[in-house]
């Protein structure tokens, strides 16, 4: 009898679990992406084998995202994405050392939790709030916001006031206890596992009228002292201030940690006018500055090595015909001058924001796992001109977009041979990769052409091609012998092309 009671006790509590879980309604959605790639010259340089150092001229690369969103109502749900790669076939650790799981065996730690968020509506309220690990982008009609947009830990809320005017508003933190200790004799700082947060406070009001579209933001950061010294070897050291390389009486003060929060302030206004459809004006303006917290000796016009303020505007004109969407694009982003003590002028990025106008010169490659970036990971410190033909169709189901881009450099070219040919490019955040930073002197030209093919409805081919020509400047990026870094430099125009196919459901 105690069995039976038992037996049935269990059976209830399945069917009660059962009967509980049946209220949530679980999504799955995701993508797989295959891409193989061949190309030359990653470097500019035709006397080095390979794409660029380390890197074969065909490589296969593969990524994989999975979504799940568990939907209770319209009013609450969570959702988790985890990322399997971005791995390259045959490759056994990753670009930072762990196993990916891609050489011979697979096995390998390369599962990433992307996201993973709750989204809840106050009730009785308009009020909507996501919180967790998302994506978080300030406002872009044009070329993606070059201040922030990216994966991070924040709070969004959203509310609508009526059909015309929005609000959003986010608390984001990028960066908190990772400062892993301190070198008593290189930083005069004990405070060692605290103001070391980064934290971003921002609003964005859409607007939206018959014919136009008009979003002001603003962003107001507070950074912690030691956010961006990981540990006693300097890592996240921005700007020209590198404690590390400051070896004589004249970068002295460089050698020293901020002592209080510093601060971070940003504004634009982005918007489009489509009144005369099918004509298409859009553009953005984005301004953004740190002011470091450090109140030991300075330059001699009272700025910190750490400083940085610049500012960024686009604009595209487009006219949307049955085959194609024609379209002229331009922008401006201010540079760096020759002094390097006085901080940086280009645009104050929390991340590399991303740039389609140059599918291998900026971050703009349309399978996101091909190769790009050449230049950098986005326009800043450069300028240019670019036409494209968006979305040409001929065929069902196959599309082509041809650009053609020049743009030329707008650092100075003191701040360039500084940087020992690649210049310095202020950003605060884990990349510092400031690849060619392009000196007034300097320019670039890239043609490219992307084809996508709809194999399946769910299952498309990317086909695309980049050429790009670097006109650098002999006596910034190399000496008298034609060499670089002690190696032989045969200057060369990159290439590369890729084919790649994506299942999304």
């Amino acid at each position: 009898m105690k069995k039976l009671a038992t037996l049935l006790l269990a059976a209830g509590l399945v069917f009660g679990a059962a009967t509980g879980a049946s209220a949530i309604d679980f999504k799955a959605s995701g993508e797989w992406i295959m891409g193989f790639e061949l190309g030359a010259n990653g470097d500019f340089n035709a006397a080095q084998g390979g794409f660029k150092s380390g890197e074969d001229n065909f490589e296969a690369e593969q990524r994989i995202r999975l979504k799940l969103d568990a939907v209770a109502s319209e009013n609450l749900s969570g959702t988790v994405m985890f990322e399997i790669g971005e791995g390259t076939w045959g490759q056994s650790k990753n670009n930072v050392g762990r196993s990916s799981g891609n050489a011979l065996g697979t096995d390998g730690v390369s599962i990433e939790v992307k996201r993973a968020y709750l989204d809840w509506i106050v009730p009785n309220s308009d009020l909507s709030l996501r919180m967790g690990l998302q994506g978080v982008a300030l406002p872009s009609f044009v070329n993606g916001n070059q201040v922030l947009d990216d994966d991070v830990a924040a709070i969004v809320a959203n509310y609508k006031f009526n059909d015309n005017v929005a609000l959003t508003a986010f608390w984001a933190r990028p960066f908190n206890d990772n400062y892993a200790g301190y070198n008593s004799s290189r930083y005069d700082d004990q405070d060692v596992a605290t103001f070391d947060n980064v934290d971003v406070f921002a609003a964005v009001v859409p607007m939206t009228f018959d014919g136009i579209k008009v979003t002001p933001w603003v962003a107001y950061g507070m950074i912690g002292k030691n956010a961006y010294y990981k540990n006693s070897d300097g890592g996240y050291v921005v700007g020209y201030g590198d404690p590390k390389n400051a070896t004589n009486e004249t970068d002295n003060y460089a050698r020293h940690k901020a002592d209080a929060y510093g601060s971070m302030f940003a504004a634009g206004l982005t918007g489009e006018i489509t009144m005369a459809d099918p004509f298409r004006f859009a553009w953005d303006f984005e301004y953004s500055g740190y002011k470091s917290g450090f109140s030991g000796k300075k330059h001699l016009d009272g700025a910190d090595s750490r400083d940085q303020a610049g500012w960024i505007f686009t604009a595209l004109g487009e006219y949307k015909m049955d085959w194609g969407t024609p379209g002229l694009y331009a922008w401006y982003a201010s540079g760096n001058d020759g002094n390097r003590y006085n901080g940086s002028e280009q645009i104050f990025q929390l991340n590399n924001g991303a740039s389609e106008f140059g599918v291998l010169a900026f971050d703009g490659s349309t399978s996101g796992i091909g190769r790009d970036s050449l230049l950098g990971e986005n326009i800043a410190g450069t300028w240019g001109i670019g036409a494209r033909i968006k979305d040409m169709s001929f065929l069902e189901g196959l599309k082509h977009t041809f650009r053609v881009t020049y743009m030329m450099g707008t650092n100075a070219n003191e701040s360039i041979a500084y940087g020992g040919g690649k210049g310095w490019k202020g950003s605060y955040n884990d990349n510092h990769d400031v690849k060619y930073n392009l000196g007034t002197t300097e320019s670039a030209l890239e043609v490219s052409l992307t084809n996508t093919y709809q194999i399946y409805e769910n299952l498309t081919m990317i086909a695309e091609v980049a050429y790009l020509k670097a006109f650098l400047d002999d006596e910034l990026r190399w000496d008298a012998t034609n060499k670089v870094n002690g190696q032989r430099f045969e200057q060369g125009d990159a290439f590369n092309a890729n084919v790649s196919f994506k299942y999304s459901f």
